[in-house]
């Protein structure tokens, strides 16, 4: 059952980030709920799990909506080693590792494309 959820969770985010969230806009940001997931995973799960699964998602979101292929699955894949460095370190109703660690991510995801670009 655990194995479905987290299945439908992560097609549910692709999709969200994908299609729904592409074309609403405010000043040119949007949400990423996938490295939210990802970093949540990370957190709940640990770094191993959540770097696979991160590389995965990544790689998907390459191959189907990126021209350079291996970006979006680096940035994920290091978001779920960094957000797995807190794995039962602090308890999971903490909202503050989670939110700064995602932060972070996506200050790093947006600089590696910066200089990809």
């Amino acid at each position: 059952m655990r194995k479905w959820l987290l299945a439908i969770v992560l097609i549910v985010a692709f999709y969200l980030d994908t299609t729904l969230f592409n074309s609403i806009n405010v000043y040119g940001l949007r949400p990423d709920v996938t490295l939210t997931v990802i970093v949540s995973l990370g957190v709940l799960l640990g770094a191993a799990p959540a770097a696979a699964i991160g590389f995965g998602i990544g790689l998907l979101t390459d191959i189907f909506f990126n021209k350079i292929v291996g970006l979006t699955a680096l940035t994920y894949m290091l978001t779920g080693v960094l957000s797995g460095f807190f794995y039962r370190k602090f308890y999971a109703d903490n909202l503050v590792i989670p939110t700064v660690t995602a932060a972070v991510a996506v200050f790093f995801k947006m600089h590696v494309f910066f200089v990809a670009a």
